[in-house]
Parts: C-alpha cells; structure tokens; sequence
C-alpha cells in the first residue's frame, strides 16, 4: 500500500551474535533493519540478522508470477559503519548470490577506503571462503556523505543522490528521502545515522553512539519530532561508570532517554543489546527507562513498529 511504513528489527544484538536460553526473547541476531515506506523497502546493516531477511526476500520473489520476475530482484542496503557485527551477516545474504539480483549498498567511507573496498575485505580469504566479487548478483556499491539525501522515487530505479541544497519538492508524495551524518561517538571512524522521511512521518536509527555530557543535541536536532527513535542502549548504568566501557561507543537507556525527551519523539526503541545481557537484564533496563520516558520499548528480534 502507497500509504504503509513500517520498521521491522532482524537484528538488535550489539557486538556479536548469542543464542542462550535466557537470551531469546529479545533475540541473538545482531544489527539489521527493514524499512518499508509504500513500494521502497531499504535494509540498515547487514549484521546477522539479514540472514533470514535475505530467505523470506528470495521466497517473496520466486512466490511473484513471472512476468513480475522478468526485470529481477532489487535490494537496496545502507551501511551505518563496516564493524564485524554490522557486516557478518552478508556473507550468508540469500539475494547477493543470485544471479537475478541487483544489490544497492550505500554507506560511508572509511579512513580512506571506499565503501566497496571495505566491503570486499570483509569477505577475503583466508577469512571466508566466497569473495564479494563472486558472489553471483550485480553490486552497486556507492560511498555517502553528510550533504547527500538519499532519495528512493520509483520502486525498482536505482536511489538517487542530491545534495542537501538541492529542491527535492518536485519528486511527488511517495518518495523516500533518506537524510544522514556521521558522528564520532564510536571509534574507529565514526556511524552514520539515517533518517527515514515519507508522507510527513518520520524514523531515526541512531545505533552505535555514545552520549555527551548534557546531551546529545546534534542527534536530537537531528530526531526531532520523529514518530520513533531507535537508539543504542548496550549498558546500564552500573556498567557505564564504572569506566570499563567508557569510550566504547555505545549507550545506555538513560541517554537514549535523553536524546528522546529533548527532541520530543514519539517513541523510543532500544537497541544494539548487550550479549551478555538476558532477557531479564533487558526487561530491567527498559522498566528503568520508562520512568523517564514512558513510550519506551526495549526491542525485540522480529519487532514491527507501524508509523501510522
């Protein structure tokens, strides 16, 4: 449906994937997102919960009639930064092996390395034992910036880039704009946060980034008046002052909280867990959080937030 956005969680695990039995509530995966705004769907991170995305996306095409099959598949993936826990999963992405897919990755440059040479490293062997260049699909790999917006016009085209300057008003009513910057609140180069912009509605995806002193009012301007927030939140408390983690590059609830309340969000989802963390644990964190902001929800593996 042309009016329909949604957001669905395949991944919400932070570091590296679990699978304990006090753990699988909230899910083991680690970091990917779905987003479908009318006819666009965008995947955010390729962590290992793209892996049973990418099954039920190839079983979606073949289930098409085929006449509707005849012009391919098309995957469009954005990479908020190339950490092992954000890349693992494609390698074992079902679309980027088939011979009728093209895949659009769009993501950020790295100390001097274009995104496609990142992505191709983390796939060389004697590390794994298909190289991103055999995989069978066509790969359309592109570098962003903060200046860019990321606009998705016709389901099925390639994205477009404009700069942020740029009238974008003559598009029409069902177009994705998706706006970006990187913040340096996680080492080794920063992550990109995205926002997703259709119909009026709004989603921000603020993963891996560790709060500042007073807030973090560059994300929070950022976010503001958005129907949800995701929002890393990997430690308590506890864990945060006690220094271990500091500098890290991730959260806690009450930071999330923070940013949510000065940019006056809807809805807050936390994310990128701790996998040392346990269902409990986590139920412990979202009660805390609460209190300072009600519409808060620690999300689960497989969480659908429908931006009505």
């Amino acid at each position: 449906m042309a009016d329909e956005f949604y957001v669905k969680f395949w991944g919400v695990r932070g570091s590296y994937p679990v699978s304990d039995p006090d753990k699988l509530e909230f899910g083991g995966n680690t970091s990917c997102v779905e987003v479908v705004a009318g006819d666009h769907r965008v995947i955010v991170d390729a962590g290992t919960g793209i892996i049973k995305l990418g099954q039920q996306i190839i079983s979606e095409y073949h289930a098409r009639p085929e006449d509707e099959r005849k012009n391919g598949l098309v995957v469009n993936l954005l990479m908020t930064h190339t950490h092992h826990d954000h890349t693992l999963g494609f390698g074992f992405f079902a679309p980027a092996f088939s011979i009728s897919t093209t895949v659009h990755i769009l993501g950020p440059r790295m100390f001097a390395h274009d995104l496609e040479e990142i992505m191709s490293m983390s796939m060389l062997p004697p590390f794994f034992p298909v190289q991103l260049e055999d995989t069978g699909s066509m790969k359309v790999i592109q570098n962003i910036n903060d200046s860019d917006i990321i606009i998705f016009e016709k389901a099925g085209e390639p994205p477009l880039i404009r700069h942020r300057n740029e009238d974008t008003n003559d598009l029409g009513d069902d177009v994705l704009r998706i706006y970006n910057y990187r913040t340096y609140a996680h080492p080794q180069g920063g992550n990109i946060i995205y926002k997703f912009v259709y119909r009026g509605r709004k989603f921000v995806h603020g993963t891996d980034t560790e709060g500042y002193y007073g807030g973090d009012a560059r994300l929070a301007k950022f976010a503001t008046g958005a129907d949800l927030l995701s929002h890393d939140a990997q430690y308590d408390d506890e864990e945060y002052a006690s220094g271990a983690v500091q500098g890290f590059g991730h959260s806690t609830p009450g930071m999330a909280v923070e940013v949510a309340k000065m940019a006056g969000v809807k809805q807050l989802g936390l994310i990128h867990h701790d996998p040392r963390h346990t269902d409990d644990k986590i139920y412990q964190m979202e009660a805390k959080a609460r209190k300072g902001f009600p519409d808060t929800v620690a999300v689960r593996e497989g969480q659908r937030f429908d931006l009505l």
